[in-house]
């Protein structure tokens, strides 16, 4: 089994109790636990369609990086947001 792949999935996510983790339940009957950090909140998401982003550590085990609503544009990695919030306050402090 290939491990370390990167992949973007898209379904509705559900908390498995028994598992104590997420489960993003895809179109066609599939699933895939979601593995991601405590600090995470994602109460708002259960029951909706997302989008998940991550690396698969295992069978159907997918390492979260980015989750978002599917009706959301995709968010950009927090570098690409600081660059776009300093880059024009240095400008003004260059001149």
């Amino acid at each position: 089994m290939p491990r370390g792949t990167r992949h973007i999935v898209t379904g509705i996510l559900n908390w498995d109790e028994r598992n104590r983790l997420h489960v993003l339940t895809v179109e066609g009957g599939g699933y895939w636990f979601l593995d991601m950090p405590l600090f995470r909140r994602t109460g708002h998401l259960i029951g909706h369609e997302v989008t998940a982003e991550g690396i698969r550590s295992d069978f159907n085990l997918l390492d979260v990086d980015r989750i978002w609503r599917a009706d959301k544009p995709r968010p950009s990695r927090i570098l690409e947001r600081l660059r776009a919030f300093y880059t024009p306050h240095m400008e003004r402090l260059r001149s």
